[in-house]
């Protein structure tokens, strides 16, 4: 008796934990992805100014409005604590490509055109809808018609215009609760001269709707 006892304390022993890791009580939480990716897609409104830093010539241009649209994919990443998710996580990288209009208003002149635009924006969430963000931006220029215009009494020949335009950004934006879809708030500093012997520095204001597809 004792012997059958012993064994079928040692059987339970034995055969226990195998049952309990089967049915999952046992078992280690799966570890999360370290990083979490969307697709996202924008469109909106862009405001573009031009402005130099010649203090010899003051073009007096005027703003010009235009719209934007893109597309490209988000990286989440740095969980908040143990218990949050990646999806929220505190920091986030973002880039795609985008397509804007661009110009300027020179008295009843309007000068225009478009650009792509390759954006990279490091992002940081200081709550988890909430986000600040800055980054470079590469634009190619389609080209701007016409190709002269008429600037305080001067014909200038613009046909010699710059075809890529560095430029630096600072944004923020949110995404809602009820679905992620967001609002996104742009500003960006171009660096290159728009053209030949025309040192104007173009400038844009951005604000977009966005939605974001988690995969």
């Amino acid at each position: 008796m004792c012997n059958k006892r012993v064994i079928l304390l040692l059987s339970l022993f034995l055969v226990g934990p195998a049952v309990y890791a089967q049915q999952g009580w046992g078992t280690t939480k799966p570890k999360e992805n370290p990083v979490f990716l969307s697709a996202y897609a924008e469109t909106g409104l862009s405001i573009s100014s031009y402005h130099t830093t010649d203090e010899g010539m003051n073009p007096n241009l005027s703003s010009v409005a235009g719209f934007n649209i893109g597309a490209g994919v988000n990286m989440r990443f740095v969980k908040r604590d143990e218990r949050s998710s990646i999806e929220d996580g505190l920091l986030g990288i973002q880039a795609g490509f985008l397509y804007t209009n661009s110009g300027f208003k020179t008295g009843d002149e309007k000068v225009s055109g478009g650009y792509l635009c390759i954006p990279v924006d490091f992002q940081f969430y200081p709550i988890p809808g909430l986000f600040i963000e800055a980054g470079p931006e590469l634009c190619m220029s389609f080209g701007f018609t016409p190709e002269t215009v008429n600037v305080q009494d001067m014909s200038l020949n613009i046909s010699g215009h710059k075809a890529n335009d560095l430029k630096f950004a600072v944004g923020a934006g949110y995404i809602f609760n009820v679905f992620p879809a967001g609002i996104h708030i742009k500003y960006l500093f171009g660096t290159s001269d728009f053209a030949e012997n025309l040192p104007w520095k173009g400038n844009q204001l951005r604000i977009s709707l966005f939605y974001r597809l988690g995969f």
